[in-house]
C-alpha cells in the first residue's frame, strides 16, 4: 500500500492507515475476514475455508483462519455428541435430588422481602399475602396447623420426581392455597390424587378466598390485601 518499511512482526501492513486503504481498495485480494500476519510466517491453509493464511506469532498451533471457522469445523462433531447422548445430560437421580433441595430449601427460608416473608402474628414464613391470612384465620378460629411440614414425591411420566409440599396441615388433612392455576399445578394436583388417593387436601381458590376474606378482613387486625403469589 505504500514504499515504507513494515517494521511490525504480526502483520503485512505497516500501519491501520494502509490495512483500511487495502481493505477498501482491494476487497477481492485482502477480504477482512481474513488474518494478515507476517509473511515470513510458515503459509497455511484453513481447513474450512481452504483460505492461505498466516497464524498469529502468539498462536504456533494455530489450524483455523478465524474463530468462525474452528467454530464451523466443529459443528458436526458437536451435534454427533448430541445424537449419541454423549453431552452433559444430567440423570434422573440428579435432577431429583436437586428438585428435592430446592424444595427443602424455599420451605427453610425465612426472608421478610416482597409478599413472602415471615409474620410476627402467626410465628412462621408464608409464601404469599393469601397464605399468611389462611394463617390468621386458623388462629382466629383455635385450630392448631402445621405449616408445610410433609414433602410429597410425585413421579411424572418421564420418571422425574417433583416433590410437593402442601401448604396447612389440620389434623389429618391439608389445605392449599392456589390463587393461580398454571399448568405445573394442574399436574401436580392430578398426580396427587393419583398417587395419594388416601390424603385429604382442600383446594382453596378465588372463589373460597374472596368468601372468606368478607367474613373476616373486618374481624382480624393485620389483614392482608395483595394477590396470592404466582407459583
Amino acid at each position: 500500500m505504500c514504499t515504507n518499511e513494515c517494521k511490525r512482526s504480526t502483520t503485512i501492513f505497516c500501519s491501520v492507515q494502509c490495512r483500511d486503504r487495502a481493505f477498501k481498495e482491494f476487497p477481492e485480494q485482502f477480504p477482512r475476514t481474513r488474518i494478515y500476519s507476517c509473511p515470513s510466517h510458515i503459509l497455511k491453509i484453513c481447513p474450512e475455508c481452504k483460505i492461505e493464511f498466516y497464524p498469529n506469532n502468539y498462536k504456533k498451533e494455530q489450524k483455523f483462519c478465524s474463530s468462525r471457522c474452528g467454530g464451523l469445523s466443529h459443528k458436526e462433531q458437536a451435534r454427533q455428541l448430541g445424537l449419541d447422548g454423549k453431552g452433559k445430560t444430567m440423570s434422573a437421580e440428579a435432577r431429583n435430588k436437586m428438585s428435592k433441595q430446592a424444595t427443602e430449601r424455599n420451605a427453610n427460608t425465612h426472608f421478610t422481602k416482597g409478599v413472602g416473608g415471615y409474620r410476627e402474628d402467626i410465628g412462621h414464613y408464608v409464601r404469599s399475602s393469601w397464605e399468611a391470612n389462611i394463617g390468621r384465620v386458623l388462629k382466629e378460629l383455635g385450630c392448631e396447623y402445621q405449616f408445610e411440614p410433609d414433602t410429597f414425591p410425585l413421579r411424572k411420566t418421564d420418571e422425574l420426581i417433583i416433590h410437593y409440599i402442601p401448604d396447612f396441615k389440620v389434623g389429618d388433612w391439608y389445605i392449599e392455597v392456589k390463587g393461580w392455576w398454571n399448568e405445573k399445578a394442574l399436574l401436580t394436583k392430578k398426580l396427587m390424587a393419583e398417587q395419594y388417593p388416601e390424603i385429604q387436601i382442600f383446594y382453596l381458590g378465588e372463589d373460597e378466598y374472596n368468601q372468606i376474606q368478607h367474613i373476616y378482613k373486618e374481624k382480624i387486625n393485620g389483614w392482608e390485601t395483595r394477590r396470592a403469589s404466582k407459583r
